[in-house]
């Protein structure tokens, strides 16, 4: 069993190499002039993968070998006796198309809620109406305890107390408003911090996976550009969830700043893959 802390530690820019925030700060500025990649796109790669056997190594995708390289090394070695131990993930494709039509409604409110200048209730409203567009339905935090079974059915992990919950969303607030100028690193304690928290009784792996997308524009209220997280964790063979492990058990929150790097370097990938079939489409 693993209890989640109501307060740990939250990570600020001094605590990476500059080199890290400095890659970090230019992938996110390469981010936001980025254009949609169609979520077909990402449906039939993650489908593939998901027909597959469960080992470590995939078949060549339709995208090139590019993007194939790339993924190959955002694949942590760590993760595979996880993976080949209980087999391929299912997959639902319609989370993915979800969670962006919330990007595009809630954006610009959820970037507001952290200048300088808005107060908790503005952040809170928020995570409210993107929760609210998400679900379809107005409820509140959460106002019970709750707890989760993860992959091994006899472990479970449990949140903190619902009391905590608002004190604890201003701290994450005030750090994100400090972290504003690094924008995957404001996404990074973005991820951890909702999901560790847990404020809604469901809906918050979706909710955090929207509200990080939206920080990794930082600030620009016209980005397209949306990484499906979820998608990624699949075809990473679970080095997502491993990196955000690493962060929340050992307080190492670099590699999975890391990852959102490479993520956003494969997406640059895969824009490209797209246009060049396209291009080809149209001359054939």
């Amino acid at each position: 069993m693993r209890i989640a802390k109501a307060n740990f530690d939250l990570p600020r820019h001094h605590h990476f190499s500059a080199r890290t925030l400095r890659d970090g700060r230019d992938a996110a500025d390469r981010l936001s002039r980025l254009p949609r990649v169609p979520e077909t796109v990402w449906r039939e790669l993650t489908t593939a993968l998901c027909l597959t056997s469960a080992s470590f190594e995939l078949p060549p995708s339709k995208l090139g070998a590019r993007v194939d390289a790339k993924l190959a090394s955002m694949r942590d070695y760590l993760s595979i006796a996880m993976w080949e131990r209980y087999g391929n993930a299912s997959y639902r494709y319609t989370r993915m198309s979800d969670e962006i039509a919330s990007f595009d409604a809630c954006k610009v409110q959820l970037i507001g809620s952290l200048s300088r200048s808005s107060g908790p209730w503005e952040f809170n409203a928020a995570l409210h109406d993107l929760h609210r567009h998400l679900y379809k339905k107005d409820v509140g935090f959460r106002q019970t305890s709750v707890h989760i079974a993860t992959i091994d059915v006899e472990d479970q992990v449990h949140f903190p107390p619902h009391e905590c919950i608002e004190v604890r969303l201003a701290q994450i607030q005030k750090n994100l408003i400090v972290n504003a100028g690094h924008p995957l690193l404001a996404a990074t304690v973005a991820y951890v911090s909702l999901i560790e928290i847990h404020p809604f009784e469901d809906g918050n792996g979706r909710l955090s996976r929207v509200l990080t997308n939206a920080l990794m524009h930082g600030g620009d209220k016209s980005g397209e550009a949306y990484l499906p997280l979820k998608e990624l964790n699949l075809l990473t063979r679970g080095s997502f969830y491993l990196n955000y492990m690493r962060a929340v058990v050992y307080g190492d929150w670099r590699p999975l700043l890391e990852f959102f790097i490479s993520a956003i370097q494969l997406y640059e990938l895969v824009v490209e893959a797209v246009a060049e079939t396209d291009r080809v489409a149209m001359l054939a």
